[in-house]
């Protein structure tokens, strides 16, 4: 086939699908991974002014005879606890986000049928 002059270009539909918005795309996930970024330095900037506010009652608690492992062990399960409801909220956040969405734009979404278009380069004829 190379030497009549005829090539072949394979894409995968990933890359055909995403062909015209694939920069726009690099930009959107490198802003949601700043954005989570911020969030997560954010809480923990949040729990460590919650510890230092406490310092008061973990010096009673240390006074009235608790061990320096349960004190740690109950900072780290209250840690937990806030983390876990705080994935389920958003979590559930996402899914009613998600189906209002596709109630809205269903269309949009639903009509996700692409023509490829396959075109042949036929080589000139030479002279």
């Amino acid at each position: 086939m190379a030497r009549i002059g005829l090539h072949a270009y394979f894409r995968t539909l990933k890359q055909e699908t995403t062909r015209d918005a694939q920069s726009l795309l690099k930009i959107l996930l490198v802003a949601v991974g700043i954005i989570l970024l911020i969030a997560c330095v954010n809480l923990a900037n949040l729990l460590l002014v919650r510890a230092a506010g406490r310092k008061r009652e973990f010096g009673v608690r240390f006074a009235l005879g608790a061990t320096s492992r349960a004190m740690f062990w109950q900072v780290i399960s209250e840690s937990l606890m806030l983390s876990l409801i705080g994935g389920i909220a958003g979590t559930g956040l996402v899914v009613l986000l998600v189906r209002t969405a596709l109630l809205f734009c269903r269309s949009r979404f639903l009509d996700c049928t692409r023509s490829v278009s396959i075109g042949q380069c036929w080589p000139s004829p030479q002279a």
